[in-house]
């Protein structure tokens, strides 16, 4: 499923047109070993260098049946990763995007800011069986990069942990690759939760997602 078009009002007082600006996947099935075929974020917010976030990031993902929530909206946010650090922190162009999705380069990360710690949901209108996701790789300046230690939660309707996985703060002076993760569980999933420690320190504050795919 491709998104043609989205018309989105009210950001900073301007209505913003996205052409190709998300490209999604979710199937009704889900793949042996749940090989997820991934979500790709498109490359039309180059324009905006704070990115989309609120109802105007939600407006992108409704088509798809999934709400972003978090305690302050604005702090979650689709970014044009080139506006990111001088385009010196994110590196995007990875193998771990499914090469069948790739109608060209592909720049946008999904971030949240803030810190120490802070959290965001993802919730489906459908319940899903599997979610995956990427990290997006890191390049490393002069003086090295970070990334913080981040936790995702799989939760049922009830706010029941189903599964989780973490990744570990990064401290590098070389550059570190993307990483795919995935979740899945018997009992349908209603929301996934991100939470991302920075320690006061890191260069991001929550996990930087470039790409996501869900099962149902």
């Amino acid at each position: 499923m491709r998104l043609k078009s989205i018309f989105i009002p009210a950001l900073m007082g301007i209505t913003l047109a996205f052409t190709s600006s998300l490209v999604a996947r979710a199937d009704t099935t889900c793949p042996s070993g749940y090989e997820i075929p991934t979500a790709a974020f498109g490359k039309n917010l180059s324009s905006f260098p704070h990115g989309v976030s609120g109802a105007a990031l939600n407006a992108l993902f409704a088509p798809y049946g999934v709400t972003v929530s978090a305690h302050d909206p604005s702090s979650v946010s689709l970014v044009d990763q080139r506006n990111v650090y001088g385009d010196q922190a994110i590196d995007i162009n990875s193998t771990e995007r499914n090469a069948n999705e790739q109608t060209g380069v592909l720049h946008n990360v999904l971030m949240q800011s803030g810190g120490n710690p802070v959290s965001y949901s993802l919730s489906f209108a459908s319940p899903i069986h599997a979610f995956a996701f990427v990290r997006a790789g890191l390049m490393a300046g002069p003086s090295g990069v970070s990334h913080p230690e981040w936790w995702a939660t799989a939760y049922d309707a009830n706010a029941n942990a189903l599964a989780s996985v973490h990744e570990n703060e990064i401290r590098s002076m070389t550059n570190v690759p993307s990483r795919r993760y995935a979740l899945a569980s018997a009992t349908p999933i209603a929301f996934i939760t991100f939470v991302g420690d920075d320690r006061k320190f890191d260069g991001f504050a929550n996990i930087v997602i470039m790409a996501i795919g869900w099962c149902r």
